[in-house]
């Protein structure tokens, strides 16, 4: 990972370049707290997407559970908390219930102070998980604080996510936490924890297939216990009544995501459904066809590869867990681009196991290159232009991913990140 922004760029450069992006992004968080209100400042959303999260657990201490998914309560309670936003600005809270749960004690404290904690809370899951899958005690120094640069500088993370106030970090801790379990032989436990990705359900859309046609039963079985539990704990906290109200909502964002007439900012998202309704034509029957065959034989690379997954020594095993993670941003209907974040989870595992000298190891940096560079421009180009770019290079990183798992010849190594293997 020593030249991941092209020829000529050291490590110290590349760290230079991501904390000034880093220190922008924060001075202009705090210069916009105090004005934010729901409308950009800075040409930045500040705490766009929270407010859906914290009125889930005001709603859930001050109102009965069965109304967590009452729509008319949540916009009246949005325009109470932010009188100044504009039309159409309200972002519904479209968790399942035991999700909510976590948003009852940030409910308790006055709305900025919720804010401010839940990034804070944020920041720090995020971290654990790059910890897990970018571990410190495995890397060189300068490796290593240049890959959490990296990922702390990505835009999806930095701006998105981190400043919009979403909860990606959650998911990308609980993946990388499942991952980590997985390399342990961990295997029940390690899907008991994957369950917790149910908190939004597009995030498994490959994964499960994968683990299925792999034949990892136990993780499956750990998925399906946790996935009860969480069940039971959501049921018990709000009611069937609520349950069915979540259910019904997210039918309702299918059907949102999946229609001629999406109410979504189209441009926002990276998924292939996104991709091409873009396009010109693709919200007509044959753009639909289209996004049908090309989103099949994506999904079809990624789980067919899985099948290997047994008699795969444990590098193969990562890659095709690279391939899956970052092909699930693709192969899906509904992945804003702050749930990008997750593509970092792929690049850490690709990047630790890729030894210098490796023939696709330029090809990869190039990739990873063009992929942080772009994701700073790719919602402005495809919101004139109707081309989704982003899209297209999340795909070429699960192809290689998927070619490096094929080309991988040495099932007997053990995962490693020695100087050599951990740099290029």
């Amino acid at each position: 990972m020593a030249r991941l922004v092209g020829p000529g760029w050291e490590q110290r450069e590349i760290r230079f370049v991501c904390l000034a992006v880093i220190a922008a992004g924060i001075v202009a968080l705090l210069l916009s707290l105090p004005a934010a209100a729901g409308r950009p400042v800075f040409g930045i959303r500040v705490m766009a997407d929270f407010p859906a999260f914290y009125l889930a657990g005001d709603i859930l201490n001050r109102y009965t559970a069965d109304r967590l998914y009452d729509l008319e309560l949540q916009d009246r309670l949005y325009r109470e908390l932010r009188p100044g936003a504009p039309p159409g600005s309200t972002l519904p809270f479209a968790y399942p219930p035991y999700f909510a749960l976590l948003f009852r004690p940030f409910a308790r404290l006055p709305y900025l102070a919720a804010y401010l904690v839940w990034i804070f809370f944020s920041l720090c899951l995020y971290l654990l998980g790059l910890n897990l899958i970018w571990p410190r005690s495995e890397l060189p120094q300068e490796t290593w604080i240049t890959g959490v640069l990296l990922a702390l500088s990505f835009q999806p993370f930095l701006i998105e996510c981190w400043i919009g106030g979403q909860t990606t970090g959650f998911g990308f801790c609980v993946l990388a936490l499942s991952l980590w379990l997985v390399q342990r032989d961990r295997l029940v436990l390690a899907g008991m924890v994957i369950s917790l990705c149910l908190y939004k359900p597009t995030l498994l859309v490959l994964v499960l297939p994968c683990l299925l046609i792999g034949r990892q039963f136990p993780v499956l079985g750990g998925f399906s216990l946790g996935a009860l539990m969480l069940a039971a704990v959501s049921v018990g906290a709000v009611g069937m009544e609520a349950c069915r109200g979540y259910v019904q909502l997210l039918f309702k964002y299918f059907s949102g995501t999946t229609g001629s007439a999406s109410p979504f900012r189209t441009w926002k998202f990276v998924d292939l459904n996104a991709f091409f309704q873009l396009l010109p034509g693709g919200r007509s029957m044959p753009g639909r066809v289209l996004f049908v065959l090309v989103a099949a034989a994506c999904f079809g690379a990624v789980v067919v590869a899985w099948r290997r997954y047994p008699k795969s020594g444990r590098h193969q095993q990562l890659h095709l867990w690279a391939a899956g993670l970052t092909g699930t941003l693709v192969v899906n209907v509904y992945v804003p681009i702050y749930d990008c974040s997750i593509a970092v989870l792929g690049a850490c595992l690709t990047a630790r196991l890729l030894p210098a000298g490796h023939p696709r190891l330029a090809q990869f940096n190039a990739l990873v290159a063009a992929t942080y560079l772009s994701a700073w421009v790719t919602q402005a180009i495809a919101a004139v232009s109707g081309i989704q770019m982003f899209t297209v290079l999340l795909l070429a990183v699960t192809a290689l991913q998927l070619r490096l798992a094929r080309e991988e010849q040495d099932p007997g190594r053990a995962l490693s990140a020695s100087p050599s293997s951990a740099s290029g």
